[in-house]
């Protein structure tokens, strides 16, 4: 049985297992103080899905404040499910928590971004209602380090 989990403040021992499984260690974290500001930002919203105790499944998105009217769009940033789980409709499951948290925040939109070579995601974003605007669309990266 797998449960999704909205993660809040005083989940960061869970986070911190989200972390070692899903996301390369950043050397410039200091401590846990940035798990529970993470936690505790109004916009950032994180969700794990859990057989047990054990997080099979994670998916975090920001919330975009905008200029142009009091709606904001929620982006998935990320979406992971561990190997061993997947095509098991955990995925389908944390992009309908994510997709239920944004109509209740009164989002505009949920957008997400893929590449197309990853047939996997490109699937299942389309089998839960996800479109693709335009056929041209580019993501260019500035990278920092």
């Amino acid at each position: 049985m797998v449960e999704i989990r909205r993660l809040r403040p005083g989940d960061e021992a869970i986070a911190r297992q989200v972390t070692r499984i899903f996301e390369p260690p950043d050397p410039d974290a200091s401590g846990e103080a940035h798990l529970s500001a993470l936690l505790a930002d109004k916009h950032t919203h994180v969700f794990v899905a859990l057989v047990g105790a054990e997080p099979v499944g994670t998916a975090r998105a920001h919330e975009l404040p905008r200029l142009d009217g009091p709606r904001p769009k929620l982006l998935l940033y990320t979406l992971d499910v561990a190997p061993s789980h997947r095509r098991q409709g955990i995925g389908r499951a944390l992009i309908e928590a994510v997709l239920a948290l944004a109509r209740e925040r009164r989002c505009r939109n949920v957008w997400v971004v893929t590449n197309q070579s990853n047939t996997a995601a490109m699937r299942l974003y389309a089998s839960t209602g996800a479109e693709r605007p335009a056929g041209d669309d580019v993501v260019l990266v500035w990278n920092l380090d």
